[in-house]
């Protein structure tokens, strides 16, 4: 990797104050009861004969349940809930796990109160239109891959990066709710792959100016505890002592990356 750096991302993050108070609301709720009971209940100095009061009703659990998420663009994402932080949520749609940040979300729906979601059909051919605009991406995102596995600057990795993300963010808004099974899992797979290649350059940005060159900790960006959240390999490849080393977040983060891309790219010929 070069040690050039000419720009540094901006870590801070838009506030996200509707959806955070939705959370902050939703999570009070579940745990008020449990706690106003355990306030209520007496201390007991001796043993009594009496009938021991009942035992509170355990908080409700989310995790696991069903939940709709709305992004600020309208597109609709349902799954089972995996996890929810202050800063992001993540979900398992269609077999594949993925992070939205609230900042892009509109509103979160949990449980049986959640609204169905159009179920893709399993498979059947893409169409001609979503090909050659899948076929055009996947080019760019191949340029990419190929050129982080034979070495890249991170200049240049930045300048790739931002016309990689416009690319797919235009694609991922036109074809996010495509009811073909096919399409939605090439889209999900691309998806998933902009989002390894933002946590790495994320992480390569934070490797710079350390009193600890090339290495990071857990706690230094959400980038790096959601990444190694979601590749919990990654974790154990990159440990170094109590940090993390840069290169080999980096270059695991491109690695599964690439290996979307390579999969989505299998997709469209398959679903011809």
């Amino acid at each position: 990797m070069g040690n050039q750096m000419l720009y540094k991302e901006d870590s801070r993050r838009p506030p996200v104050r509707a959806v955070k108070v939705v959370l902050c609301a939703l999570l009070l709720s579940l745990t008020l009861g449990t706690v106003e009971s355990a306030q209520r209940k007496p201390r007991k100095t001796q043993p009594s004969r009496t009938r021991p009061a009942a035992e509170p009703r355990p908080a409700a659990r989310i995790i696991g349940s069903p939940v709709v998420l709305v992004t600020k663009n309208g597109d609709r994402i349902a799954g089972t809930l995996l996890d929810i932080t202050a800063y992001s949520v993540k979900i398992r749609s269609e077999n594949l796990d993925s992070f939205q940040a609230l900042d892009t979300l509109a509103s979160i729906t949990f449980g049986a109160g959640a609204p169905p979601a159009k179920n893709p059909s399993a498979g059947g051919p893409v169409s001609a239109q979503f090909s050659r605009d899948a076929e055009g991406l996947i080019g760019t995102f191949m340029t990419v891959v190929n050129d982080t596995r034979s070495g890249i600057e991170y200049s240049d990795y930045g300048r790739q990066l931002s016309d990689l993300r416009r690319a797919s963010e235009r694609f991922i808004a036109r074809y996010s709710a495509s009811e073909n099974g096919s399409e939605a899992r090439v889209v999900a797979n691309l998806a998933g792959a902009l989002t390894d290649f933002t946590w790495a350059r994320t992480i390569w940005t934070l490797g710079f100016g350390r009193s600890s060159v090339g290495s990071v900790s857990e706690g230094d960006s959400t980038a790096i505890s959601d990444a190694i959240t979601l590749y919990p390999d990654l974790k154990a490849a990159a440990a170094a002592g109590n940090s993390l080393s840069v290169d080999k977040l980096v270059g695991g983060l491109w690695r599964r990356a690439g290996e979307k891309v390579e999969r989505a790219r299998s997709m469209i010929g398959q679903g011809r």
